[in-house]
């Protein structure tokens, strides 16, 4: 069950065994803080708490979990993510925090994102703009690094119709007279549909 506040936002979400998550926004709709069950539902003073910080321009700069491990977010100019900074060991070194840093090309598309190893995840799209490869760059200090590619094709309508990762696995994705997905074939004949 899904409760909702009178403007709109998710209250509070109940599960099948009465367990209660409950969410607080901030005046702008921003979700900053979420409760989450735990073995004392009577009260909510003992449960496992998060929260998330916003600057001025609504963009998220901070999540904040149970345990006060802060991951810190930063944007570029025009308000895309750049770098994410995870939490670990030394909470007051940043510096040697684990980070993932994304790229963009001069059209706002995500081309690359880089983790803390060095490891480095391009982004490939077609004319139309649409996502078509997704390459994880293996061993990228070797002189010969490894590419595992993941791709994806579209029909007319510019729908996402199936992905194939590189093991030649493909899902594919169905759509009904209204565009709507209506049915999705996952690799090994595994299929779902949906009605609607």
């Amino acid at each position: 069950m899904t409760e909702y506040y009178k403007s709109g936002e998710v209250k509070a979400e109940i599960d099948e065994r009465g367990n209660r998550a409950e969410y607080r926004y901030n005046s702008r709709g921003e979700l900053i803080e979420t409760i989450y069950p735990d073995n004392t539902p009577n009260t909510l003073l003992d449960n496992p708490i998060t929260r998330s910080e916003y600057d001025s321009s609504g963009r998220k700069v901070a999540d904040i979990d149970q345990k006060e491990r802060v991951t810190r977010y930063e944007y570029d100019a025009v308000g895309r993510l750049i770098k994410t900074i995870y939490p670990d060991a030394t909470p007051n070194n940043l510096a040697d925090n684990p980070t993932t840093q994304t790229e963009y090309d001069k059209l706002g598309r995500r081309v690359a994102s880089i983790d803390s190893s060095g490891k480095v995840t391009r982004y490939e799209y077609d004319a139309l703009n649409r996502l078509t490869d997704v390459v994880q760059v293996v061993n990228a200090s070797d002189s010969v690094p490894v590419e595992i590619r993941t791709e994806y094709g579209y029909d007319e309508a510019g729908r996402l119709i199936w992905g194939e990762d590189a093991d030649n696995r493909r899902t594919s994705y169905e759509y009904d007279k209204n565009g709507r997905r209506a049915a999705v074939e996952l690799p090994l004949t595994q299929r779902s549909t949906t009605t609607y």
